[in-house]
Formats: structure tokens, sequence, C-alpha cells
């Protein structure tokens, strides 16, 4: 599985800066602790630490491990979530998927959770994101969210483009699914801050 997430990281321009790992417990799954990836507005290579790992389970059964990086520069503050979720440097979300996974079903669920923190209608810009995310993942494959300032999110499935999105918003909106008050999963939440 390590080496699949290199493969993906190094796909998009995330390559690893280090052999230390970040291990999500429940799942073993291994992610990088430290990857980079270089800037294509400025040219400089831009490094990014992981902040924490989690397990989504529904029901019994383990969905995904997930790792969460931030710039290595940032400095999030205790508790991180208000950060995580404006603060304007680089963010990268990686959820490995552990068995196979219908992507409408983690569509709907965060579509659930971003509607609230959106405007009064929403639907056609958040219909355009959710169906980057609508497709069906097979166990082992990784989904990757990666926020740049100036640049928006790019959406990846092992390292391959599925789209991106400028919409200031509605990435911010993503985050608040994460990290909320009303997240995807409180557990997920806390994981990702390493809590």
């Amino acid at each position: 599985m390590r080496v699949l997430a290199l493969v993906a990281l190094l796909a998009f321009g995330v390559p690893p800066t280090g052999a230390d790992v970040i291990v999500e417990t429940d799942s073993g799954q291994e992610f990088p602790a430290r990857v980079s990836r270089n800037d294509p507005l400025s040219g400089r290579q831009i490094e990014l630490r992981a902040t924490g790992a989690a397990l989504s389970k529904w029901l019994w059964r383990k969905q995904y491990a997930a790792c969460f990086y931030i710039s290595a520069e940032a400095r999030p503050g205790e508790p991180p979530y208000a950060r995580f979720i404006d603060g304007d440097f680089d963010k990268l979300l990686v959820l490995r998927f552990l068995r196979d996974t219908e992507g409408k079903d983690l569509a709907e669920t965060l579509g659930e959770h971003m509607r609230p923190a959106l405007a009064a209608d929403p639907a056609p810009t958040l219909a355009s994101f959710l169906a980057l995310l609508a497709g069906d993942f097979a166990a082992g494959q990784e989904l990757s969210l990666s926020y740049a300032p100036e640049q928006g999110l790019g959406v990846y499935c092992d390292g391959q483009p599925l789209g991106s999105v400028e919409d200031r918003a509605l990435i911010r909106a993503l985050w608040v699914a994460w990290f909320g008050d009303d997240p995807v999963s409180t557990e997920v939440k806390k994981g990702l801050a390493g809590l």
C-alpha cells in the first residue's frame, strides 16, 4: 500500500521527502510523514507535513484510511480546526480505500456536510464538484484533494487528475465538511488533526 501512496503522490508532483511514515493504527496503513511539490506559479518547492491519520468506518466495516497534510510552514494553533478550514496554505487530503466503494456514497455524504457552509443555492457548483467523486473506487485506490493558494483544488485518483475547483466558497465548504462543527466523522476529524 505504501508503494501505491508514493506512486500517486509522485504522479501529481508530490514526491516524498524522507523515509519517515505516519501510520493509521486501526488499519496499519502507512503514509509518508512529509511530501513536497513544485509550485507551478513560483517554481519553488513546497514542503507539506502530515498532521494525522484516521480510519473511516461504516457500521463495522473499514472504508478508507486518510491522512491530512499542510504546508510545513503553517502554524494551525490549538485546536487547529479553524485554521485547517480558513488557512490559506497548501493542504492535501489523501483517502486510501480499504474496500470497493461507490463514489456516489462518498459524494452524497460530502454534499450533505458541505451544503450548510455554502450560499442559498450552491446546486450547480456543488453538483459539478461532487460529480468528480461519483465514480467507483476499488480497494487500494487513492483519492487525493490537493489545495494550493492561487491555484485552487485539484482532485486526483491514483495521481490521475479528475478535475479542479477554483470556487473559494466551495473549497472552504469542503474543509468545513472535514473539520467543521458537523463533520463527515468526528473520529476522522480528530485523527486527521492528530488528536
